[in-house]
């Protein structure tokens, strides 16, 4: 396992998980020398795919990638709404301004059949808005995106951080599909 980063991850299996989605905490970030440390990460997967969501004043870019050790291919973006503008207590909520975003592809194992991989970061809702419509609609975009005619019967694998727990109306749309 990787120690240093925000979070202790044990690197994925690729044998296993032929799609593996990164994700690095801000906090993280200029704190450590990433790339040595997700080297196990990184090895086996020659296939990369990264979708800016946005870029700060500074010119940093954040947004979404997939890695693969098969091709990807039919890259798609799907726009999400931003979460809740204001936490529970009333004051601002952290990443509210953030644009969000679904980066999907088209997964093409050798001798498998193609599969869809999602990888995202929802917005955050406070106690209100994650019981009503609101805590919906990103779920909602992706469950659209999966069901198109062209992508109905493919197989579609989501990861990333839905910023929700299992009883929250994002994952509760998530369910309905």
């Amino acid at each position: 396992m990787a120690r240093g980063l925000h979070h202790t991850v044990p690197p994925p299996s690729h044998e296993s998980s032929p799609t593996a989605t990164l994700w690095l905490c801000r906090r993280c970030l200029g704190r450590l020398k990433q790339i040595p440390r997700l080297t196990p990460w990184l090895a086996g997967m020659p296939h990369v795919v990264f979708r800016k969501a946005r870029t700060t004043r500074d010119g940093r870019m954040y947004g979404n990638a997939l890695l693969s050790k098969h091709p990807l291919s039919d890259v798609h973006v799907v726009q999400l709404g931003a979460g809740s503008r204001l936490r529970d207590n009333g004051k601002r909520m952290p990443g509210s301004t953030e644009r969000r975003i679904v980066l999907a592809a088209t997964v093409k194992p050798t001798g498998r059949p193609p599969f869809l991989a999602l990888c995202t970061h929802f917005g955050i809702f406070n106690t209100a808005d994650g019981a009503g419509p609101a805590a919906a609609r990103p779920g909602a975009a992706v469950s659209r995106f999966v069901n198109a005619a062209e992508r109905r019967a493919m197989p579609a694998l989501l990861g990333g951080d839905l910023n929700a727990d299992p009883r929250s109306g994002v994952v509760a749309r998530l369910k309905s599909n």
